[in-house]
């Protein structure tokens, strides 16, 4: 198994909508897509810091490029994001 970890910052007051956003279009998006196989998101409401994991059977596994863009666009011009990381890592235990 292959896991994403996205860490952003975006602004404290904007951390409700973007979480909305999430579950409304990241985690829909994401259990249509070949491979998936969980999701995770975990917020900091001090700081506006947001990690999100997705974890799917292979690296090779992901979001669909036209799937991804759309992703990314529900998210513009609606939450400001300070810096945002992706890194990706092999899942060598899960329970």
């Amino acid at each position: 198994m292959y896991a994403r970890m996205l860490t952003i910052e975006l602004l404290p007051d904007e951390l409700d909508e973007a979480v909305q956003l999430y579950r409304e279009v990241v985690v829909p998006a994401a259990q249509r897509q070949q491979g998936f196989r969980g999701i995770l998101l975990m917020t900091d409401r001090a700081t506006g810091l947001i990690r999100s994991i997705i974890v799917w059977d292979s690296k090779d596994d992901n979001f669909e490029e036209p799937t991804y863009q759309n992703v990314l666009a529900a998210f513009n011009n609606k939450i400001t994001i300070k810096s945002f990381t992706r890194e990706g890592y092999d899942v060598s235990a899960r329970a």
